[in-house]
This record gives structure tokens, C-alpha cells and sequence, in this order.
């Protein structure tokens, strides 16, 4: 879920569609109520379609909900109060977190059940919809859902189909096609690649897609899960390193990407002053505001290694948990059923421009070719599930290699040797 800009529209229907909360997330009344700590605050566009469907619930099931917009610290608030019991009965966050902070400390309950309800109002279960393309992402170790699926954030190369008209008749489909095109767009006077390096969670995922793409799904869990740091001295990981230092080397990115702030270079990307841009898929949502008039949302999927190559998608999933101390678990159950019926789910995809788990709903075109992307090809957890199974090893470790790497001053073996180095030591303090 985006960051968006706040609305009159936003807040009125906040204060209106929703009971306020008391500080403590506890009930205020004695009639039935759903208590839902989210993951977004007052200011994003996501608020008013599920305000609306607050009201349209507590009119159908006389059901309150009792919402607090708590943003992105969400579950550190969810784990605190499960000592105490103050928790809420419906939370939201990306399957990582969902899974690093609830499942993994056994704060989630199984919605193995709910996947078996009906959508309210149609004929077909909650599982049937979601399908079992996204269960690797949901699943805990014991394989129990821990979490329901609502939007989905491929990460892939996004460009302006007015700006770069060639990318539309035919996109890289390896490497050697990526750097020919790069150096095109160069030649011609052009910005290829938009990066603000200060903001190392994209560093990170782009650095982290080019090793999946080399060495597999899961095997970069793997070398990060190797005590001695080995792992990292292979070819496959040398040859995905290098690129990164090739494109500092070549000049690929936009003048100041790696002295800007965020999000300097992705307004000058949305401005048609840089041409490619690797992020999530609430791209034209967070731009939109500022896009540039002739904007025409396209995307590809970052290309294999070589032709005939792995091409599965990174994706980060958005979604619904029930932490196990709920007081009222059939309330949220029930609201979720609510919640993925076709009308809300697909006012949800065209007013905020968000991809949901609901393949049969028509999407916007800004959003076709993620659709058609995610559609078209296998997924696995961005950065390779390394922040759901690996405690602080991305931001301690990871982030800080790959933004030097990006910003050129690493080689291909300082990088490689920095990584062993340093996963050795987080082995020997954390093992």
C-alpha cells in the first residue's frame, strides 16, 4: 500500500465511517465491534475505500469497526501488547513482516479456515480466489496461513511508454540486451536509470533481484544462511555483482542519484528526465501527483541472465493477520469475507491504482503489465525472503553492501569479500 497525499475527501469519510478507537485499542461499548490496527495513516488514498467499506459492514453485520491508523510501526506496537493482551483483532502489513514479527514468534493465528469461507455475497471461497500461487509467501513452517493476501507489489522495471516508445514493441529479455539497451539510451544524451541511492530498501531490491536472477529463488537465502560467508564466492554471484559495478562504471544512472534524497530522481524519473526506474507496483499510484502530462505507465519484468533463463517475478505481498490473543477472531474472519467481494476489491484497484490478489477483476491500464507480468511468470519473496527469515541481517548487513555497491565505490571483490566478512561476523554474534 502507497503513500499518498491527504484529502478532505479522506479525512471526512475517517470521521464519519469509523468509531474513534480509545488510546488503549480496547472496546468502547458493549455491542460487537472489530478492532483493526493498520498499517497506513490518515493520509493515504487506501483510507477512504476501506472507510466506506467500514460503513457498508456495520450496516450489513451491525458489526463496529473500530480502526486506528497506526502506519508502518504497526506490528511493533501488535508484539508489545500481546504481553498484556491489548491487542486488535485485524492487522496489516507485507508478508516479510507479517512473518519475521508475528508468524515466526507464534502471534498469528492459522486463517487456514478462512481460506475455506465464502466471499460474502458470491459463490466461491476465499481460498479459490486467492488462489495457491502466493502460499510459499504466506505459509509459516508449519504450513498454516499466517496471513491473507490483498495487493500485490511486483518489483520491476517501469518506464514511460510515451518517453521510451521503443520499449514498447519489445523489452530486454537478458542482460546482454539490457546493456545494449542502457548504453542506447546513454548515447543518445539520455538518463537510462533512475535511483535514489539514499534509499537503500531499492538498492537493496534491485541488487538483490539480479542475484535470483543468477543463482535461483532461494539460493540467495541460502549464502546468506551460510555461517562462514562462502556462499557469496561462486560465479554466478560474481557475474550478478558485476553488473551493478559496470552500470557506476558506464555512467547508467541519472546525474546526483547518489547524493540525492529521495524522492528526487524518482519525481525527475516521473518528469521524463530519467528513463527507467526499478520499484514496486504502487509506482503510479505514489507518482501520479506529479507525473509528467504524457505519461503512460509501462513495465517489464528485469530481464534472465541469458535467453531461456529464470524469469520469476519479485513480489512483496500486502495483507490481513489475526494475532492469536484477538478477542474477537470471527469478526475479522467475517469482515475479510466482506472485504474480498468483487465491488470493494475492484474499487480498491481503479481509485488507488492498487493490484490485488483478484485476477478476475479489470484493471486499470497504468497497472496491465504488472498484471500481465505477475500472471505470466513464477513469483518468490522480494529480496528473496531474506528479511522474514534472517533478523536485521538486511539492514545491518545487506542494505549498507549493496548501496556502496550501486553507487560505485565497490568492486566486484570488495563487495564479494565485504559480504563474506561481515555475514561471518553476524553468524558468530547471532548464531
Amino acid at each position: 500500500m502507497a503513500r499518498g497525499t491527504a484529502t478532505a475527501a479522506a479525512l471526512s469519510l475517517l470521521l464519519v465511517g469509523c468509531s474513534a478507537s480509545p488510546p488503549d485499542g480496547s472496546s468502547g461499548s458493549g455491542s460487537e465491534e472489530l478492532v483493526y490496527w493498520s498499517m497506513l495513516t490518515v493520509d493515504e488514498p487506501e483510507v477512504p475505500i476501506l472507510t466506506a467499506v467500514f460503513d457498508e459492514f456495520e450496516a450489513e453485520t451491525g458489526i463496529t469497526v473500530n480502526v486506528q491508523w497506526q502506519g508502518r510501526d504497526v506490528l511493533q506496537k501488535v508484539m508489545a501488547g500481546m504481553t498484556t493482551g491489548n491487542v486488535p483483532d485485524l492487522t496489516d502489513q507485507d508478508n516479510n513482516r507479517l512473518q519475521g514479527l508475528l508468524a515466526n514468534n507464534g502471534a498469528a493465528r492459522d486463517l487456514s479456515g478462512l481460506y475455506e469461507r465464502t466471499v460474502q455475497g458470491e459463490d466461491v471461497t476465499i481460498g479459490e480466489l486467492v488462489g495457491d500461487k502466493y502460499d510459499p509467501l504466506t505459509k509459516g513452517e508449519d504450513g498454516a496461513y499466517f496471513m491473507l493476501p490483498f495487493t500485490l507489489q511486483p518489483y520491476v522495471w517501469w518506464y514511460n511508454g510515451a518517453n521510451v516508445p521503443s520499449l514498447t514493441d519489445g523489452a530486454p529479455s537478458d542482460w546482454a540486451g539490457m546493456d545494449a539497451l542502457l548504453g542506447e539510451l546513454k548515447a543518445e544524451g539520455r538518463a537510462p536509470l533512475a535511483l535514489d541511492a539514499d534509499h537503500t530498501d531499492y538498492d537493496r531490491a534491485m541488487v538483490a533481484t539480479a542475484i535470483v536472477r543468477a543463482v535461483g529463488p532461494g539460493k540467495l537465502l541460502e549464502a546468506v544462511e551460510d555461517p562462514t560467508g562462502d556462499a557469496w564466492d561462486t560465479p554466478e554471484m560474481r557475474e550478478a555483482v558485476e553488473l551493478f559495478v559496470d552500470w557506476a562504471e558506464q555512467g547508467f544512472y541519472a546525474e546526483g542519484y547518489d547524493s540525492s534524497k529521495w524522492p528526487a530522481i524518482q519525481t525527475e524519473w516521473a518528469q521524463n528526465k530519467a528513463d527507467l526506474l526499478f520499484l514496486g507496483g504502487w509506482t503510479p499510484n505514489e507518482t501520479r501527483g506529479y507525473a509528467a502530462d504524457d505519461m503512460a505507465y509501462r513495465a517489464f519484468n528485469f530481464p534472465a541472465v541469458e535467453e531461456g533463463g529464470d524469469t520469476a517475478v519479485p513480489v512483496a505481498l500486502n495483507g490481513f493477520a489475526i494475532p492469536t490473543k484477538a478477542k474477537n477472531p470471527e469478526a475479522a474472519e467475517q469482515f475479510l469475507a466482506f472485504l474480498y467481494a468483487k465491488d470493494p476489491m475492484s474499487r480498491l484497484t481503479t481509485e488507488t491504482l492498487s493490484l490485488t490478489v483478484r485476477s478476475d477483476i479489470e484493471v486499470p491500464a497504468d497497472l496491465q503489465d504488472i498484471r500481465d507480468i505477475v500472471d505470466q511468470n513464477a513469483i518468490y519473496g522480494v529480496n528473496d525472503q531474506v528479511p522474514a527469515v534472517v533478523p536485521n541481517f538486511d539492514t545491518t548487513v545487506f542494505q549498507p553492501a549493496t548501496q556502496a555497491l550501486v553507487t560505485g565505490r565497490l568492486t566486484t571483490d570488495e563487495f564479494i569479500e565485504r559480504m563474506k566478512t561481515e555475514q561471518k561476523q553476524y553468524w558468530e554474534l547471532n548464531g
